[in-house]
Parts: structure tokens; C-alpha cells; sequence
């Protein structure tokens, strides 16, 4: 399991360099005792050009898997940290939330919708977004997004065993890279 604080920390150390308008990126989750390190997965800008990030996950996983089949633009780790053992995977990526304060029911309906058909750049109410989505290894889901100009998290998620559940591509194609980190042995 994932300690929050640890994501948390992550994305308070990254929102306190102020630098947005980044590429999506990966980082495997490693931890030995109380010792947590994130290990970046090496990835070529043009990566992330051709689909959005939720695909390029599942691309990614396959790569792993059958690396010949991929002409460059991605690295694994070439040295696993000694005594490490993999805990998880996230993907750093940027985006657009919904500040729903105020809205009244039907606008507050009407704006969910388009987070449906990811077109919230179009909503008055947008806000940009930093946001880890992490898996690990026992099938936790973790999900925190921060507000450009806000002073912490926007938004903290985890799964509730028998409740409220992270769902979704993103969350499919992390599974898929843990899936192929173990078939390889990561």
C-alpha cells in the first residue's frame, strides 16, 4: 500500500517549483522500511503527442512487455534502487477541474457532463490542475489533484474497501504497467 503523505509530498515538492505546462510523466513507486523513492521512468517528449495520457499508458504497458516493438522513447530504470521493492505506479500529468462553488444543481449537472466528454477547457468554471493518479501493487487507488494558485490539494481520493471506488482509463492502464512491471520482474 501507497502512503498518502508520500504522494502528497510529491505533489507539494513539484507544485512548489511552479512550473506547468508539463508533459505527462511516470514514476514507479518504490519503498524498503519507512524509505519511499520515485523512480521516473525515462519518456521521450513525442510520447506523449500522439494520444492523451490514458492510452499512452496502456502503450506504454505493452512496450514493457515487448520493448522490440517499440522504436525508442522509453527506458526503464536501468538500476532498480538495491533492496527497493516496486509498492506502485503513478502518472503526473496536468489538466482542467471544475470549481463548482456557487453553481446552482442544474449548471452543476450540466458542467459534470462535459468532465463526461472531456471538455472542460470550454467551461467558464475551469480550473487548471496538477493531478497524481496512482495504483499500487494490492490494487489501492490513489488520485490528488492541486489547483494552480491554491495552497494545498484541491482533491484527495482513495479507494473505500465495500464503498467509493477509483475507476477509470487511467487507473486500467496503471494496472496494465504493474501487470507487465511483474512479468518482467520489476
Amino acid at each position: 500500500m501507497i502512503r498518502q503523505e508520500a504522494l502528497t509530498s510529491i505533489l507539494e515538492a513539484e507544485v512548489a517549483l511552479d512550473q506547468w505546462d508539463a508533459s505527462p510523466s511516470v514514476g514507479l513507486m518504490a519503498e524498503q522500511g519507512e524509505e519511499f523513492r520515485l523512480v521516473p521512468v525515462q519518456l521521450s517528449e513525442r510520447f506523449w503527442t500522439s494520444l492523451d495520457p490514458a492510452s499512452m499508458l496502456d502503450v506504454l504497458a505493452r512496450a514493457i512487455v515487448h520493448p522490440q516493438r517499440m522504436a525508442g522513447g522509453i527506458s526503464l530504470p536501468v538500476e532498480w534502487p538495491e533492496g527497493f521493492r516496486l509498492t506502485g505506479v503513478a502518472l503526473f500529468t496536468e489538466g482542467w477541474g471544475l470549481d463548482l462553488t456557487g453553481l446552482p444543481p442544474k449548471a452543476k449537472d450540466k458542467a459534470l457532463k462535459l468532465s463526461e466528454t472531456r471538455q472542460l477547457s470550454t467551461h467558464p468554471n475551469r480550473v487548471e490542475i496538477k493531478m497524481i493518479a496512482a495504483q499500487d501493487v494490492s490494487g489501492g487507488r490513489y488520485s490528488i489533484s492541486w489547483r494552480r494558485g491554491a495552497p494545498g490539494p484541491l482533491e484527495m481520493h482513495q479507494d473505500i474497501p465495500g464503498g467509493y471506488q477509483l475507476s477509470g482509463r487511467v487507473f486500467d492502464g496503471l494496472e496494465a504497467i504493474l501487470s507487465a512491471l511483474q512479468r518482467v520482474g520489476i
